[in-house]
């Protein structure tokens, strides 16, 4: 799939696959894998979700719904199962969930996240329903800064997404204005507009919609005149840094270039501050842009960038639920690799 079309709610669940997942449990995953009679994919699901459930309070930031990742992580483990067990009358089925909660109840024993996923079999349209709603509500924030801030294209994907989202959105808001029974979607409902309130996610629209490879071109193009824009000159810091910033050069205005000597901490301060701002703020589109080699070749043209990023730049500031992890699982029989690919 293009990354254009990349949505932050399956970012998160794949992390959720291989975030902790070194922290799964040999034992316990073997036995199980033997009682299933090594199900496909059972082992590393049980080292996933073992480990996610020890290191809960450490798993990847929501930021605004944050409070509610224990919704999202029942999701996530819906979906595992019933891409395992297709058929819930399967006794693998079964067995599968009842060590599922078997695992929850002796890892999370702090009760502040509760096993919720077994009544989302009771009714599974309301489940859709309900998984659809919070998902558009966490991909929101992203495609609202790609489309209204960044003034990037649609792809159709991303268009009919976002249309076919209002109009669920607007679908459960009238049935739940009026029904009095207990639904899990008008719940998400309720705790979607506490935070963006009745209307907000309703008026996202696209301005352009294209194919995926128009649009990948039309962001390669946007994100080239803002480098053009902005030029950076590295000098050695015991004599100072300069960097400057050419503005609007087709109005003919003045360019500016401001220089900063420092000699002590405080000076230098007020010198780097700006500098790592700018240089974070090219590291989201490196990041989240599906053009990471047409950046990099543009920045390395200005030197920008030299050498190789080490573990504590500001690469890790913004990685949140963003960044990937690469890590093998342990196995008697046999070794699962993971290779994580990058939402670029």
């Amino acid at each position: 799939m293009n990354s254009l079309n990349s949505k932050t709610s399956d970012i998160f669940y794949n992390k959720l696959d291989k975030w902790f997942i070194q922290h799964g449990d040999k034992d316990k995953c073997n036995d199980l894998d033997r009682e299933l009679k090594y199900h496909d994919g059972v082992y590393e699901f049980c080292f996933s979700l073992i480990g996610n459930l020890k290191k809960f309070d450490e798993l990847p930031s929501l930021h605004s719904f944050d409070k509610y990742r224990c919704r999202y992580f029942n999701i996530w483990i819906y979906e595992k199962l019933k891409k395992l067990f297709p058929n819930i009358k399967d006794p693998k089925y079964t067995t599968m969930q009842t060590k599922i909660i078997s695992f929850w109840n002796s890892y999370k024993q702090d009760k502040e996240c509760n096993w919720d996923f077994p009544s989302y079999i009771i009714n599974n349209n309301q489940y859709d329903k309900m998984k659809d709603l919070y998902d558009y509500a966490l991909n929101y924030e992203m495609l609202k800064l790609d489309i209204e801030n960044n003034n990037y294209p649609c792809t159709h994907e991303i268009s009919n997404y976002i249309e076919k989202s209002i109009q669920l959105y607007n679908e459960i808001k009238r049935e739940c204005a009026v029904t009095v029974e207990h639904k899990k979607y008008c719940a998400a409902l309720n705790e979607i507009k506490d935070i963006y309130g009745n209307e907000q996610l309703t008026k996202l629209k696209c301005s352009k919609v294209l194919s995926s490879e128009e649009a990948t071109t039309q962001v390669e193009e946007i994100l080239e005149r803002r480098l053009d824009g902005v030029q950076f000159r590295e000098v050695d810091t015991h004599y100072g840094i300069q960097a400057t910033d050419e503005h609007s050069r087709d109005t003919g205005l003045v360019n500016q270039q401001v220089t900063t000597s420092f000699s002590d901490s405080t000076d230098a301060m007020t010198v780097v501050l700006p500098l790592v701002g700018i240089l974070l703020t090219f590291f989201v589109l490196y990041k989240f842009t599906p053009i990471a080699s047409r950046l990099r070749s543009l920045l390395l043209k200005r030197k920008v960038i030299e050498g190789k990023m080490n573990e504590n730049s500001p690469h890790e500031l913004l990685e949140n639920i963003f960044d990937s992890v690469e890590t093998n699982v342990p196995r008697d029989h046999h070794t699962v690799g993971y290779h994580p690919v990058l939402n670029v």
